[in-house]
C-alpha cells in the first residue's frame, strides 16, 4: 500500500512518499529515529549544523556496523546450511531404495554365506 511516511529527525520532520509495504517502512523510520536520538545522546553537544551532521554520520555508522554483522552472520548461515545439505544428500545417495548401504560406508559388512 503507497502513502505517506511521516518522521522527525533532530527536530525537523520528513515526509516521503512510501511504495510498497507502508509498515516495514514506518519500521524503517521509526528504527532510523530510534539511531540518531541514540547518536544524538552519545555526542551530547550543541544544537548546530556541524554536530547535527556528526549525529547523522555516528548514526549511520552505527547502522553500517550492525549492517555488515548481519551479512557476515547471514553467510557464516549460508555456508552452514550448504555444507550440511551436501553431507546430506552424499549420505543419501550411500543409501539405496530401502535405506541399504551401497558401498558408501567404511563399515565392513558381515555376513554369511
Amino acid at each position: 500500500m503507497d502513502g505517506q511516511l511521516h518522521i522527525e529527525i533532530l527536530g525537523q520532520n520528513f515526509t516521503f512518499e512510501t511504495q510498497g509495504d507502508r509498515e516495514k517502512a514506518q519500521k524503517a523510520a521509526e528504527f532510523l529515529a530510534h539511531k540518531v536520538q541514540a547518536a544524538s545522546k552519545a555526542l551530547d553537544g550543541p544544537n548546530t549544523a556541524a554536530n547535527k551532521m556528526g549525529v547523522l554520520v555516528l548514526a549511520a555508522l552505527d547502522l553500517a556496523h550492525s549492517y555488515l554483522e548481519l551479512k557476515e552472520s547471514h553467510e557464516g548461515f549460508l555456508d552452514q546450511i550448504g555444507s550440511r545439505s551436501e553431507r546430506l544428500l552424499q549420505r543419501m545417495e550411500n543409501k539405496g531404495p530401502g535405506g541399504e548401504d551401497r558401498g558408501g560406508s567404511s563399515t565392513p559388512k558381515s555376513g554369511g554365506v
